[in-house]
């Protein structure tokens, strides 16, 4: 079970780049199979069913299978249900490390991802930073209101009173917090 990265047809050739293991180990000798199927009907070569089989990159089965003195290779994925059918004369495979295209595509992707997960952390520092100038502004406003009554019964008072309760202890769980 694997993904299929990438194809090339050349005339009626086609070949079929396969990654062989989901985690990503960049000195893996035998990272990527590529599948080279000699003189393929030209019925199978459909560059859209090409196209949708590489885009799909979910977990595929591979099957060989020998039909006269052709060979055919069977490619079924699970989640959209389709089954991909090669008939060539011949099939072969050869197994290699990533090359210094496929490692570099990896880091950039990598850096990318790393770069966006930055902008989200910087979003949430900012937002959090809002919230907390909100709550002590909030706690100074409460704070005079119940200044300005002096009667302790008063509705208005306990109001406060109560909503400032609150505030306090958002403030405090805020402040230790790991979201500094």
């Amino acid at each position: 079970m694997s993904v299929i990265k990438s194809y090339k047809i050349s005339g009626s050739n086609l070949e079929l780049e396969e990654y062989l293991h989901w985690g990503f180990q960049p000195n893996q000798p035998d990272a990527v199979q590529v599948w080279i199927l000699t003189n393929v009907d030209a019925s199978d070569l459909d560059v859209s069913k090409l196209e949708k089989l590489v885009a799909f990159q979910e977990d595929a089965d591979y099957e060989q299978q020998s039909v006269g003195n052709r060979s055919k290779l069977t490619i079924s994925t699970y989640l959209d249900d389709a089954v991909y059918t090669f008939t060539c004369d011949k099939i072969a495979t050869q197994k290699r490390p990533y090359n210094s295209e496929e490692l570099t595509t990896f880091l950039m992707r990598h850096i990318e991802s790393y770069q966006k997960q930055e902008e989200v952390f910087a979003k949430q520092g900012q937002f959090l930073d809002e919230v907390k100038k909100f709550v002590e502004r909030a706690v100074d406003k409460k704070a005079r209101v119940i200044e300005g009554f002096s009667d302790i019964a008063n509705r208005s008072r306990v109001k406060a009173e109560h909503q400032l309760e609150i505030l306090n202890e958002l403030q405090a769980f805020m402040r230790n917090s790991k979201f500094k």
